[in-house]
């Protein structure tokens, strides 16, 4: 096993065990559905864990090449996978009897979204620290639009904005990967 396939099997654990949360509890949702209300943040927050994912997933294959695997690389594949299985299972209530989620999700958003923000801050300063210098195409399409909503969400408790915010996390995200090329 090449150092970078043992890199990528765990990161690819860590971030699977997410998926599979999100999954489940896609699952549960729907199982659960006439006695939830579901709402928007919580599957738009699911959504943006699996797209994401995908993200990290094709990130960490086009360096496959270039990667060097030390500590501090799988530190920081911890510090960008590790709050994704945190949203996957605190997003959704233990008890969703009679419930809604957006309400659950609006109490607990602080966390959830600095979560995001661990994550993503993670991956930026690891980016950053192999080379990655952005244009200013990138920083205008990517990073401020980002960041933006990220802050914005995590000290504005308004379920609207949540419900865009999220939407918007997870249309970027989507487009992000849906335009990735290896380069």
């Amino acid at each position: 096993m090449s150092a970078f396939e043992f890199f990528f099997t765990f990161y690819s654990l860590i971030m699977g065990l997410a998926v599979a949360n999100a999954a489940g509890g896609f699952g549960a949702m729907w199982r659960d559905r006439h006695d939830l209300r579901i709402g928007w943040c919580v599957p738009l927050l699911s959504a943006l864990i699996l797209f994401s994912a995908v993200g990290v997933w094709l990130a960490a294959w086009s360096d496959a090449e270039t990667q060097v695997i030390n500590q501090i690389q799988l530190f920081a594949a911890l510090g960008v996978a590790v709050p994704y299985v945190f949203i996957s299972v605190a997003m959704f209530p233990r008890d969703a009897s009679g419930g809604r989620l957006d309400a659950h999700y609006l109490s607990h958003s602080r966390s959830l979204i600095g979560a995001v923000i661990v994550s993503r801050l993670t991956a930026l300063l690891m980016n950053l620290s192999d080379g990655y210098q952005p244009d200013l195409s990138g920083l205008a399409t990517s990073l401020v639009p980002q960041w933006t909503v990220l802050i914005t969400l995590l000290f504005w408790r308004n379920l609207r904005a949540h419900q865009i915010g999220l939407a918007l996390l997870a249309a970027h995200t989507l487009w992000r990967v849906a335009v990735w090329s290896p380069s």
